[in-house]
């Protein structure tokens, strides 16, 4: 018998994180707990172990935090009723967009979008953020970092610059600074989980497909695959990923806007590949949609299968873990619609609810039987 599955959503605007409960038959969600949390939470992670859940906070509104100092918070979960219980926090000089725990549970990895770095913090066995074993600074726009299922490489991907987001990278006058301009670039990585260090890889800077702006990245959860959403160039590029040398190597671009064409202003968010391998979602911010993907199961390359009208600016997505629902939220809604997924892959909106103001992410976990 499956335990009970519970969901979070980080609701940026409100200052909280809800969390409750999924029917794992009905895709019914019934919220139990509000937890405050100050300086405008935006990303979830999860440790491996599904003990602690780690919050990455992105203040947005000085007059009303005091400040723009940011915050990771990091809490315990209690798996009797899904609440969260707090064990600490760490002051950032910078606010990250991404948050994500490396395969051990013992380094809590974090990109900065308009700071242009990544930095690895040290996580205690009770679940506390310890300090930074690493700062990296990248280049403007970075945007997401993870480890592949080996914990041996990450990727740190950086979104092209454009007139709707130049104006929000700072110059950086640090003589150190390693990457100058990183836009429309993944930066590749070993990482040593011994000491919970990036090190560049080589080649160290791919760039993106011409008017990409590769932005977050999911891997495939069997194939040597790595699905990256581009966010100015509508589309997602597939990538061979290199099991020894942890390299990746472009072979296929596809695009998320319909194939007569959008005209409007669009931009890619998040992106989600179902745990069983076989579809990957991604979501049009503009357009308000999600983009469906069929995958070859043996070589990983997708197949368009259509277009889901959905909130208005989508921002976060997220599966259950038996494949059956997608949730998507709305920035500008405040609303989540659920799905059924069918067994084509194709999604039929069962549910729409208001969710709170600005929600910025989702995440849904269980214990394992």
């Amino acid at each position: 018998m499956l335990k009970q599955s519970y969901i979070y959503f980080a609701i940026a605007g409100e200052d909280k994180i809800l969390g409750g409960t999924l029917d794992s038959e009905t895709g019914a969600i019934e919220i139990r707990h509000e937890i405050a949390v100050p300086w405008g939470p935006e990303a979830l992670a999860i440790d491996p172990g599904k003990r602690f859940l780690f919050v990455g906070c992105h203040p947005r509104n000085a007059s009303k935090h005091g400040s723009c100092e940011s915050k990771m918070y990091s809490y315990w979960i209690d798996w009797q009723t899904g609440g969260l219980t707090p064990i600490n926090s760490v002051a950032l000089q910078d606010a990250p967009t991404f948050v994500a725990v490396d395969q051990t549970s013992r380094f809590l990895l974090s990109a900065y979008y308009r700071a242009g770095k990544a930095a690895v913090h040290c996580i205690g066995a009770d679940g506390a953020i310890g300090e930074a074993t690493q700062w990296f600074e990248s280049g403007g726009g970075a945007h997401c970092i993870q480890v592949d299922t080996s914990n041996r490489f990450a990727f740190l991907p950086h979104i092209a610059t454009s007139k709707v987001n130049i104006n929000y990278w700072p110059p950086n006058g640090n003589s150190n600074h390693i990457l100058p301009g990183a836009s429309n670039t993944i930066l590749q990585f070993k990482f040593d989980d011994a000491t919970g260090t990036l090190i560049p890889n080589a080649p160290f800077k791919l760039p993106g497909e011409r008017g990409g702006g590769p932005r977050h990245y999911c891997f495939h959860p069997r194939l040597n695959v790595v699905y990256f959403a581009n966010e100015q160039g509508c589309a997602v590029t597939a990538y061979a990923l290199n099991p020894t040398e942890g390299t990746l190597t472009p072979f296929q671009h596809i695009s998320t806007l319909p194939p007569e064409g959008y005209d409007n202003y669009a931009s890619c968010s998040s992106l989600r590949v179902t745990h069983s391998g076989k579809f990957l979602y991604v979501l049009n911010r503009g357009l308000d949609s999600v983009a469906c993907f069929s995958v070859d199961p043996t070589t990983g390359r997708l197949k368009s299968n259509g277009l889901v009208p959905t909130e208005a600016q989508p921002h976060a997505l997220e599966l259950d873990l038996d494949d059956q629902f997608l949730f998507v939220a709305g920035h500008t809604s405040g609303c989540l619609t659920t799905y059924r997924v069918q067994e084509d892959g194709k999604l039929q909106p069962i549910a729409s609810r208001a969710i709170g103001k600005q929600p910025k992410w989702i995440l849904v976990t269980r214990q394992e039987t």
